[in-house]
């Protein structure tokens, strides 16, 4: 996927790093619970660790047909705070909106999933 027209878009939560990534690693070829964002029937790829500090997870639209439709890449990073340990969520996704389109208008689809993906994410680390 390019990322010169991408949106990027983040979110963090309270839980280390590698119990992130665990949790991530789970969840190939599940979708979203109840997902009612502007792409529908959202599943997990594989989650790739790109070093000891990045991990790489797509998100393709279930009825894929082709491997070149856009892929919605989530990173995962871990943050040092020096007290707390906090994981970013990094969501990066095409500009499927066009540069003619808002910012606003062009990061709202991405705005929904990254939405229903911290919800789900929190969900299973309160269990």
């Amino acid at each position: 996927m390019s990322t010169l027209l991408a949106v990027f878009l983040s979110d963090y939560v309270d839980t280390p790093y590698e119990e992130v990534c665990d949790l991530l690693e789970t969840w190939e070829g599940h979708g979203l619970s109840n997902n009612a964002v502007a792409l529908p029937d959202v599943v997990f790829g594989k989650l790739v660790r790109l070093s000891s500090s990045v991990a790489s997870l797509p998100l393709r639209a279930r009825r894929s047909v082709s491997d070149d439709e856009p892929i919605i890449e989530l990173r995962v990073l871990p943050v040092s705070t020096g007290l707390d340990a906090l994981t970013e969520l990094l969501l990066i996704a095409p500009d499927d909106a066009g540069l003619s389109a808002p910012p606003s208008e062009r990061a709202q689809h991405p705005r929904s999933l990254l939405h229903a993906l911290m919800r789900d994410v929190n969900e299973a680390l309160s269990k």
